[in-house]
């Protein structure tokens, strides 16, 4: 059974936090559809930027340079079958080449990419790095003529030592613990969505969940690899909540119960692998619900609201030294008002606004924890996540 865990309610500020300097505009003449990616030790940003015909990847530095645009040889199938490992030092992707469907992996300024396998037509595309990046899992639809129909193929980041787990469905969703030794995934083999994990290097799975149904998009280990938290459908009930458990499978998952029903997306661990932050919300409006920072090595004192003020907050990240928290905290929805705020987790009422306005999005911490990367009214914006009030 799992300790008993600590909860916090996160969703509102303080009247009238502090307002940060003035943020630094990335690539301004771009407008971005999705978070952007430290990449090259924070030294540059990736970015997934709307054009005429379609979405394309660009690269900007952080001195006012223009942005490149990604090129990589072949090119990729769509931009958002795109996965930059988690320091940002390459990108694996869906290409053709030959008349086949292929997973690849590119760098930027590569002249070519490096061929990891030919998946096929497998849907959903999917692919996960591991945290320390050293591991890639991706799902591959086999020839009519072998025995079984997919397989959840891993391997080294480089395509070496390559390990398979073979299914009769498609992977819905897979990820990581930090050090790639143990995945998780959501397949539908039994006919339902089941949740299951495994260790590629014996080719061996197990399952995880019997009783409830899986988000495959929802699955999070802790940074540890002790943990695994996702989201599922109880027995009877319409919307998802959160569970925990065990990647060896040694106990049921554990329901972290609270009011409303768990919010699109995956809940986010701080790296420290001590706080756990979710959001939550009624079924018809999941977005406008609370968010929860979880201490998991306290015992409960109950949901604790910090101060009214905000109607929700969503989209957390921790500092990489897990001692800071941003997230956007909605003021309002019709029409939408809100805050990119950023602040100590163990101390909330020292909280500082970065941002505001109707569509900031997506707070992104720089690997060296000093700043921090948004998106405002579509551009990117950074500012420095540590200068005191009025610095």
């Amino acid at each position: 059974m799992w300790p008993v865990l600590l909860a916090w309610l996160v969703c509102a500020g303080e009247a009238g936090p502090p307002t940060a300097p003035a943020p630094l505009t990335i690539a301004p003449n771009l407008h971005v559809s999705k978070a952007p990616i430290w990449i090259e030790g924070g030294t540059r940003l990736a970015l997934l930027a709307d054009q005429p015909g379609g979405s394309q990847w660009y690269t900007a530095p952080l001195d006012g340079g223009d942005p490149e645009p990604l090129a990589v040889d072949p090119t990729p199938e769509s931009p958002e079958l795109l996965w930059w490992s988690p320091a940002g030092d390459r990108f694996a992707y869906v290409g053709h080449e030959k008349g086949l469907r292929l997973l690849l992996v590119g760098r930027r300024g590569a002249a070519e990419s490096m061929m990891f396998a030919a998946i096929g037509d497998v849907r959903p595309t999917i692919a996960a790095w591991s945290g320390d990046g050293s591991r890639l899992a991706f799902g591959i639809a086999n020839p009519p003529t072998a025995r079984n129909a997919f397989d959840l193929f891993s391997c080294h980041n480089d395509g070496a030592h390559g390990n398979r787990l073979i299914l009769h469905t498609a992977a819905l969703g897979v990820a990581w613990d930090d050090h790639g030794t143990v995945m998780a995934f959501v397949s539908a083999d039994p006919g339902r969505p089941m949740l299951f994990a495994g260790a590629p290097s014996v080719g061996k799975a197990w399952s995880l969940s019997s009783h409830s149904e899986p988000l495959p998009h929802s699955l999070a280990f802790s940074p540890d690899g002790r943990i695994l938290a996702f989201a599922a459908h109880p027995p009877a009930e319409d919307g998802a909540k959160l569970y925990l458990t065990r990647p060896d499978g040694a106990v049921a998952p554990t329901l972290l119960d609270r009011p409303g029903y768990l919010a699109d997306g995956a809940p986010v661990w701080s790296p420290d692998s001590r706080h756990l932050c979710f959001t939550t919300g009624s079924l018809l409006t999941p977005d406008e619900g609370p968010l929860w920072l979880v201490d998991c090595e306290h015992v409960v004192l109950g949901p604790v609201k910090l101060s009214d003020g905000f109607r929700g907050g969503t989209e957390p990240a921790f500092s990489p030294d897990s001692q800071l928290l941003a997230f956007v905290a909605c003021q309002d929805f019709d029409p939408r008002r809100a805050q990119l705020v950023v602040q100590p987790v163990d101390k909330p009422v020292a909280r500082r606004v970065l941002d505001a306005g109707p569509n900031v999005a997506w707070p992104v911490f720089a690997p060296d924890g000093k700043r921090v990367a948004w998106i405002g009214d579509g551009r990117v914006r950074v500012a420095d996540a540590v200068t005191p009030p009025g610095g």
